[in-house]
């Protein structure tokens, strides 16, 4: 007779995986099985999950898989926003300063707002502005709302319509339609809803030559975004700058020990040589010979730039406020100056063996 106990582990095993795919009812939502998705958000949400609480909220809010009840949103918004999930807090936010199921309170709002800000939340900036534009739940300050509007501008349409809007009709600063349009071109660019409307507006009323000012404009916008992107994704690409010299140094390593064996080198005469022409290891480390070809001056260059910025970076953490980041890129700086530093040797050495005309013994 079989072990009943046995009998109920594969069961056992195969609940506790399904109940740890909280990716289950997302796929059910995607899917239009909006009751299942609903069935399957309750259950973690009952279980204090922040974002499961937040989506109960907004199938209320939109009356799928359950009846339209904004009340009941509020509260599982609620929920969300106080377990600290900061789209949570955004729409309790809007919730709030729209009085949808709950009375209007926009000082209630800001607090959200700003708490979901804090967390990095890109449309809580823009909301807040326009609570500062409008002068709602705080003091009217068209200064504070525009840069809301204009940090959140990167990754929302809304943002940079609401900077359009403002060059527009002064609110702050004097009417520049030119400006105005460009904002308007980048939010319609994004998909923003009326931005292309507004844009073409403003474009009728522009001359040949503002038409043309505000194209451009657009473009150095656009181009000036990217560069901020870059910055702000300053790991990834240093990250990927350590992989890349690390592969190179291994590349150079085997073609090094390849061309030995190819040429039946038992290895210390070569070493030997280049030392002679190389001079002593600090010679070696300024590199006061000349480096041999385009790739190893390139190399030599690149090493000297890391080593200039991990000197400025490194200078820089001795002035306050010390920042995390500012070490984590003085680190990575070091990394990358390694294998850099072996590859640019790496390829001198190879240029010196070939000017010093020693042959290995055989």
């Amino acid at each position: 007779m079989k072990c009943p106990t046995r009998a109920l582990v594969p069961f056992l095993i195969a609940t506790s995986l399904a109940a740890l795919d909280h990716t289950q009812p997302l796929r059910a939502y995607n899917a239009g099985d909006y009751n299942k998705a609903f069935q399957l958000w309750m259950q973690d949400a009952k279980l204090g999950e922040a974002d499961a609480q937040y989506h109960i909220a907004l199938l209320y809010r939109d009356g799928k898989g359950i009846s339209k009840d904004l009340a009941e949103a509020v509260r599982w918004l609620r929920l969300s926003a106080e377990h600290g999930f900061d789209p949570g807090q955004t729409e309790l936010g809007w919730f709030l300063s729209k009085g949808m199921g709950t009375p209007t309170d926009h000082v209630e709002a800001r607090k959200w707002y700003e708490k979901a800000i804090v967390q990095g939340n890109v449309p809580a900036k823009n909301l807040l502005g326009i609570l500062y534009l409008n002068g709602r739940g705080v003091p009217q300050d068209y200064g504070r709302a525009y840069k809301l509007f204009l940090e959140a501008s990167g990754a929302s349409s809304s943002a940079a319509y609401n900077v359009g809007l403002m060059h527009e009709r002064g609110w702050g600063r004097p009417p520049n339609l030119v400006e105005a349009g460009a904002w308007y071109s980048i939010a319609a660019d994004n998909g923003g809803s009326g931005a292309k409307e507004k844009r073409d507006e403003i474009i009728r009323k522009l001359s040949p030559t503002e038409n043309y000012a505000m194209r451009s404009r657009a473009r150095n916008i656009g181009f000036d975004r990217f560069l901020s992107q870059l910055v702000s994704h300053w790991e990834e690409g240093l990250s990927a700058l350590v992989v890349v010299l690390i592969i190179l140094q291994l590349g150079l390593s085997w073609l090094d020990a390849y061309s030995r064996k190819r040429r039946g080198n038992a290895g210390p005469e070569l070493d030997l040589q280049f030392s002679k022409l190389t001079g002593n290891w600090l010679r070696r480390w300024l590199l006061l010979y000349r480096p041999q070809g385009i790739l190893g001056g390139l190399l030599h260059f690149l090493f000297y730039l890391c080593l200039l910025a991990t000197i400025a970076v490194w200078m820089a953490l001795f002035v306050p406020p010390i920042g995390q980041d500012t070490f984590i890129v003085a680190v990575c700086l070091i990394i990358v100056l390694l294998p850099l530093r072996w590859a640019a040797m790496s390829i001198d050495k190879i240029g010196m063996r070939k000017i010093s005309g020693v042959e290995a013994k055989r």
